[in-house]
């Protein structure tokens, strides 16, 4: 599973499921916004679990696998909120990754 976190929108295995006009900072955690992606993220995450139920010994030991890939703008507490999103749908065998993702494909996206 992969979840690909930009400044103003969160991708699941390419598929959006958060996007707003804000840009994700310090204060996205404060207001409505931030229950609002936490939210989706765990909405979609259920729903791809239900569309695998068996597991393997390892997932099973390890919880499911997820890489986030997070742009480096991203704060990183947004990103651990998002962690937690993941570990509470059982998603818990988490990598992350965190690269700088260039301004003009941002926007073009």
């Amino acid at each position: 599973m992969l979840i690909t976190v930009l400044n103003n929108r969160i991708l699941v295995q390419e598929r959006t499921v958060w996007q707003q006009d804000i840009t994700l900072n310090s204060n996205t955690l404060v207001d409505g916004n931030n229950e609002l992606l936490i939210n989706s993220l765990k909405t979609e995450l259920t729903y791809l679990a239900t569309k695998r139920i068996e597991l393997s010994d390892t997932e099973l030991e390890r919880g499911r696998g997820v890489t986030i890939i997070g742009d480096a703008s991203v704060p990183y507490q947004v990103l651990k909120q998002i962690m937690a999103a993941c570990a509470d749908s059982d998603y818990r065998n988490i990598s992350l990754a965190v690269k700088k993702i260039a301004k003009s494909t941002q926007e073009g996206v």
